[in-house]
């Protein structure tokens, strides 16, 4: 427990040149529930500095040099987060867990100088941050004694990183480059990557590919399903589809050479390049011959259109007594747009669960409930 857990509210306060942080304000509002968690305490936003209490100052400042920082005064209850834009200052919030845990001061988002600095940081890190360690029966140092002398020696060291995280089965604690995606859902499994989804407008669809393929070469070479699917953070269910994912996965921009087999052994050989957006529009509908309303979201990205396109397919589909919602494949993106979905789908403010939050050291929080509240009624099915 911290200074910061007792006492009244802790007043977050949005920085006055841009009070949205680009549209990420939504975001903040929406997770305020797992604030209060990590803080301990009862969270309130403000658009102005109230100069006294317990506060977090959220600050953009186009002369900040050097890179996005958070600091921490025990003694005063202020948190100071400060960057030279949004998408900085979002990274900066993520360093507050790290000034608690060493008891104040200052914390920049800095590379590490070499190897060993690396594996220590995550070590540390995860140890603070990752709340399913008693849930899932792992052993964190246990697990760091396997595998943090192997990444030192290996040849490969982002792999050797890759396998040791990829033991907490968890996707969003992993390390990886920078990386775009091939359009497709391949499944890594029995030391075989099968195609699941082929849409329509890609290169592979229009080469012949279909859902059932082999993904034979890569670059020239049988792709490497059991390595990817010993690198690859997931529990045991989704663990065959992210290793797909991440064997297609590359440097935005640099074609890859791609080879699909059918099942009668043709073969069908293609050039394209990972993008960081799917080339066809996230969101799609239509009306089934059953006479049902049918809209797939391919994922929820941010900047796309997605909210429009719904209200359109909304529109368009409103007779129809019946609407299926093809959520299959999508990787998630914006929680602000998947929330907003599922509330179009509420007709009162609805507790959906529970959620529990990380509160640092391993710990997770009290199960806190899960609302959603209804969208506007011209937004809703």
């Amino acid at each position: 427990m911290h200074d910061l857990e007792a006492g009244g509210p802790v007043t977050m306060v949005l920085p006055e040149r841009d009070p949205t942080l680009g549209g990420a304000d939504e975001l903040l509002l929406l997770e305020r529930p797992g604030f209060e968690a990590e803080l301990g305490a009862p969270v309130v936003f403000a658009r102005s500095d109230p100069g006294a209490g317990r506060r977090w100052l959220l600050v953009l400042d186009e002369s900040h040099e050097g890179s996005p920082a958070t600091s921490w005064d025990p003694a005063a209850g202020l948190i100071e987060s400060r960057a030279r834009d949004a998408g900085g200052l979002l990274e900066a919030l993520n360093l507050w867990r790290t000034a608690r845990r060493l008891g104040g001061g200052r914390v920049a988002a800095t590379d590490c100088s070499d190897l060993d600095e690396a594996i220590g940081r995550i070590a540390d890190e995860v140890a603070d941050t990752y709340p399913a360690f008693e849930l899932r029966g792992l052993d964190w140092p246990a697990i760091c004694g396997r595998h943090a002398h192997a990444v030192a020696a290996a040849p490969d060291s982002l792999a050797a990183l890759q396998r040791w995280l990829a033991e907490l089965e968890d996707s969003h604690t992993w390390v990886w480059p920078g990386h775009a995606n091939l359009p497709y859902a391949v499944r890594a499994s029995g030391g075989a990557a099968t195609f699941t989804r082929v849409p329509e407008p890609s290169a592979a669809f229009a080469a012949g590919v279909r859902a059932g393929w082999l993904l034979a070469e890569l670059d020239g070479e049988p792709p490497d399903v059991e390595g990817w699917l010993a690198r690859s953070a997931a529990p045991a269910h989704s663990r065959p589809y992210l290793a797909g994912r991440r064997l297609l996965a590359g440097p935005a921009g640099e074609p890859r050479e791609v080879v699909a087999a059918a099942p009668d052994g043709t073969r069908i050989a293609w050039q394209e390049a990972p993008a960081t957006r799917p080339a066809a529009e996230p969101v799609r509908w239509t009306r089934l011959a059953s006479g049902a309303a049918y809209l797939r979201i391919d994922a929820w990205l941010g900047g796309a259109g997605v909210d429009e396109r719904v209200d359109a397919a909304f529109s368009e589909l409103a007779r129809c007594d019946r609407l299926i919602l093809d959520l299959r494949a999508n990787p998630g993106g914006s929680l602000t747009l998947a929330a907003a979905t599922r509330d179009r789908f509420l007709r009162e403010r609805t507790e959906l669960g529970s959620i529990r939050y990380s509160t640092g050291g391993g710990r997770v929080s009290a199960p806190t409930p899960l609302v959603g509240e209804p969208a506007d009624r011209r937004r809703r099915w």
